[in-house]
């Protein structure tokens, strides 16, 4: 089963290409994003970030599962706005 908090580490790091602005944005440490992305990987028996100079990219694999990544995290967005305002509809 996907571990959600790795797929979600996964998917800040690939929307920021940083792992450090994707730390930032999830409030944990640089290391502990490292270490999710990686656990994710050797999950999945696939590599999803390549290096490129100083930075990193995306490798095919790590393409497909970004997009399907986005999607799943835009409706929870949706799902979480949905709820607000039903919320504030109570009140």
């Amino acid at each position: 089963m996907i571990n959600i908090n790795q797929l979600r580490a996964f998917y800040c790091v690939a929307k920021n290409m940083s792992f450090t602005k994707a730390a930032k944005e999830l409030f944990i440490t640089q290391p502990a994003v490292t270490a999710q992305v990686k656990h994710f990987e050797e999950w999945c028996e696939l590599k999803f970030f390549k290096k490129k100079g100083r930075g990193i990219c995306l490798t095919d694999e790590g393409e497909m599962l970004y997009t399907h990544a986005r999607q799943l995290f835009e409706l929870e967005a949706r799902i979480e706005n949905s709820i607000n305002d039903y919320r504030q509809l109570k009140k």
